[in-house]
């Protein structure tokens, strides 16, 4: 039993073929996976996939480089998604 604790399924580049990954994972013995969402967009599907996948849990985080320029946007987001 494997836990991926950092993977990024729901960006934009891998979004289309997160169902395939997701299998993947399993076929490898990866139980759990942490899904990190680093904009509003990607939070979205994350939250989604979280409620499709008992195994799936989403995170949200900015990266260092980026909190200046995106942080005010987006964790406001973060909270409301929290809350529904």
């Amino acid at each position: 039993m494997f836990i991926d604790t950092h993977a990024h399924i729901t960006s934009p580049r891998l979004l289309e073929g997160c169902e395939e990954i997701i299998s993947r994972a399993e076929n490898a013995s990866v139980s759990t996976i942490i899904n990190i969402c680093t904009d509003k967009l990607s939070l979205k599907h994350g939250i989604d996939l979280s409620e499709k996948y008992d195994n799936i849990f989403t995170a949200a985080a900015t990266t260092p480089h980026d909190v200046e320029e995106d942080g005010e946007s987006f964790f406001p987001s973060i909270i409301y998604e929290a809350q529904r």
